[in-house]
C-alpha cells in the first residue's frame, strides 16, 4: 500500500505542477477581471500540492509533528495571503503565488531530507515574510530613493569587508558571519545593494566619467568577494554589472570590453586558486576522482539520470548521499524523486519570474527603476543558471543556492525582500497609470465642456438672428395694416 500511495502520488505531483505553470502562462495572456480567477486556481493548486506532499511525509514517517509542520505552513499561507491582498489589492498575484510554490517546495523536499533544518527555514520564512511587508509601499512612495547611492556603495563595500576578515572558512570560501547561535550570509544583502547602487549611478550619467566611476566600486565588490573566494557570489555582481552597463548605455564596446575582462579574469583565478583548478578539472572529468573531487558531481548526475522524467517517488530515492544536497545540489535530488519533468516546471516558474521582472522594467518611465528591476532579474537569472549549470554538469561548479529551493536563510530574507521591490514598482506603474487616465478623462471633459459651450453658444446666436429676422418681419407686417385696413 505503502508503494502504491508513493507511486501514484509522483503523478499527481506532476499534474499539479503542470496545470499550476499552464495557468501562469494564461495569467499572462488574460486581462485582470480574468486574472484574479486564474490567480485563485493557482492558490488552490499550491494547497493541494502541499497537501499531497504531507500526506506522503506522515504516511513514510508516521510522525505526528509532520501534521502539525503541514498545518503551521497552512496557516502562514493564508495568512499571507490574505494580509499581501489586503494591503494590496492592486499587486502582481502571479508573482506573489510563485513566490509561495517555490517557497513550498523548497520546505518539501527540505522536510524530506532534514525536517529540523526545514523547521528553521520554514520559521526563517515566516519573519522574512512580515519583515519585507512594508517593503512595496516604500519602493511605492520613495521615489527618489537613488540618491542614496554612496549608501548603498559603501553598506556593500563594508559588508563584504566584514565578510572577509571575520567569517570562518566552509567549503573552501568565506561565506557566513556568526553572531551568537546566527549564522547570515552578508552577500545576500549586498546583492540587492550593489543593484541599486549601479541603478542610482546610471540615474545621474551615463557619461564616460560616470562610467570609469561605477565600474571601480563594482570592481571593488567582485575583488573583496574573489579574496573571500566567493567567486559564485562574484560572477553573479561581475555579470549582472555587465548587462546593467549595456542596458543603461546601449553601448555594445562596453559589454565586449567586459566579458573580455571576465574570461580574463576567469583564467587568472584559475592560476592563483587550486579550488577553482579542482573544480574545473572536475568538471572536465569527474570520473577520473569519483571518490574524492568527482564525487560530489557524480552523485548528482547519478541522482538526475537515477529520477527520469517521473522521478521515484518522494522518500524512494537517495539524494542524502548528494554531499551538501540541500544547498548546492538541492536540484539534484527535485530531479530524483519528482523527476525530469516536474524540475524542468520548477524551471518554467523562475522564467515566468523572469520574464514579469523584465515586463516591468520595460513599463517603467524612470531610468532608474528601469534598471533596478532588470538588475534584479539579472542576479536572480544568473543565481539560477550557476546552480543548475553546476548541478547538472554545464559549467564547473560555483557553491551558489536555488532561490527559494535551497536550505538558507539569507537567500530566502533576500529573495522576499528583492520580490516585495518588484511588486513596490508594479504599484508605482499602476499608480502612475491611474494618474494619467485621470488626467485624460479630465482634459476629455474640459474638452466634452468647451463642446457643449460652443455648441450652446452657436444655438443661441441662431436663436438671436432668428429673433432679429422674426422682428424686422414683424415691424413691416404692422406698418403694413393700417394702409390695408383704411
Amino acid at each position: 500500500m505503502s508503494y502504491l500511495i508513493v507511486h501514484l502520488s509522483k503523478y499527481l505531483f506532476l499534474l499539479l505542477m503542470l496545470l499550476y505553470v499552464y495557468a501562469s502562462f494564461l495569467y499572462a495572456r488574460q486581462k485582470n477581471s480574468r486574472r484574479n480567477i486564474t490567480a485563485l486556481w493557482q492558490l488552490l493548486l499550491i494547497f493541494l500540492f502541499q497537501g499531497l506532499s504531507y500526506l506522503v511525509i506522515f504516511e513514510q514517517t508516521n510522525d505526528v509533528l509532520m501534521l502539525v509542520f503541514y498545518g503551521s505552513q497552512v496557516l502562514f499561507l493564508v495568512v499571507y495571503q490574505v494580509v499581501f491582498r489586503a494591503f494590496y489589492p492592486e499587486a502582481s498575484l502571479l508573482l506573489l503565488n510563485h513566490l509561495c510554490m517555490l517557497l513550498t517546495v523548497g520546505l518539501v523536499i527540505q522536510t524530506r531530507l532534514s525536517p529540523e533544518k526545514a523547521w528553521t527555514q520554514f520559521m526563517i520564512g515566516g519573519m522574512s515574510a512580515g519583515a519585507t511587508l512594508l517593503v512595496p509601499v516604500v519602493m511605492k512612495y520613495w521615489v527618489r530613493i537613488y540618491r542614496l547611492r554612496w549608501i548603498f556603495g559603501l553598506f556593500g563595500i563594508v559588508a563584504l569587508g566584514i565578510t572577509f576578515l571575520t567569517a570562518q572558512t566552509e567549503y573552501g570560501a568565506k561565506l557566513s558571519i556568526t553572531i551568537g547561535n546566527i549564522s547570515m550570509q552578508l552577500t545576500e544583502l549586498v546583492k540587492l545593494s550593489f543593484v541599486f547602487f549601479v541603478a542610482a549611478s546610471f540615474q545621474k550619467s551615463t557619461d564616460f566619467k560616470q562610467i570609469v566611476i561605477t565600474t571601480a566600486v563594482a570592481a571593488m565588490h567582485v575583488l573583496v568577494l574573489v579574496g573571500c573566494r566567493d567567486l559564485g557570489g562574484a560572477l553573479i555582481l561581475f555579470l549582472s554589472y555587465i548587462f546593467m552597463l549595456y542596458v543603461a548605455t546601449r553601448n555594445g564596446w562596453y559589454f565586449l570590453a567586459g566579458m573580455g575582462l571576465g574570461a580574463a579574469a576567469c583564467t587568472l583565478a584559475y592560476r592563483l586558486f587550486s579550488h577553482v583548478r579542482v573544480r574545473v578539472t572536475t568538471w572536465l572529468d569527474p570520473w577520473s576522482d569519483i571518490t574524492d573531487s568527482g564525487w560530489q558531481i557524480a552523485q548528482s548526475l547519478f541522482a538526475i539520470g537515477a529520477g527520469g522524467w517521473f522521478g521515484v517517488g518522494l522518500y524512494k530515492g537517495m539524494p542524502g548521499s548528494i554531499p551538501i544536497v540541500l544547498k548546492d545540489f538541492i536540484f539534484s535530488a527535485v530531479c530524483e524523486e519528482w523527476g525530469g519533468l516536474f524540475a524542468l516546471c520548477l524551471l518554467l516558474i523562475y522564467l515566468s519570474c523572469l520574464l514579469h521582472f523584465l515586463w516591468t522594467a520595460t513599463s517603467m518611465t524612470e531610468t532608474f527603476h528601469k534598471i533596478v528591476c532588470f538588475g534584479l532579474a539579472c542576479v536572480v537569472a544568473v543565481q539560477i543558471l550557476l546552480n543548475i549549470g553546476g548541478v547538472t554538469k554545464f559549467i564547473p561548479m560555483t557553491g551558489v543556492t536555488l532561490p527559494l529551493v535551497s536550505y538558507g536563510g539569507s537567500s530566502v530574507l533576500s529573495t522576499f525582500v528583492l520580490f516585495s521591490i518588484v511588486q513596490g514598482f508594479i504599484l508605482m506603474k499602476q499608480n502612475e497609470e491611474k494618474k494619467v487616465e485621470k488626467i485624460r478623462k479630465s482634459e476629455a471633459r474640459k474638452t466634452e465642456s468647451r463642446k457643449t459651450e460652443a455648441v450652446q453658444a452657436q444655438e443661441l446666436r441662431h436663436e438671436r438672428d432668428a429673433d432679429k429676422k422674426a422682428g424686422r418681419t414683424g415691424g413691416t407686417n404692422r406698418g403694413l395694416r393700417p394702409g390695408a385696413g383704411g
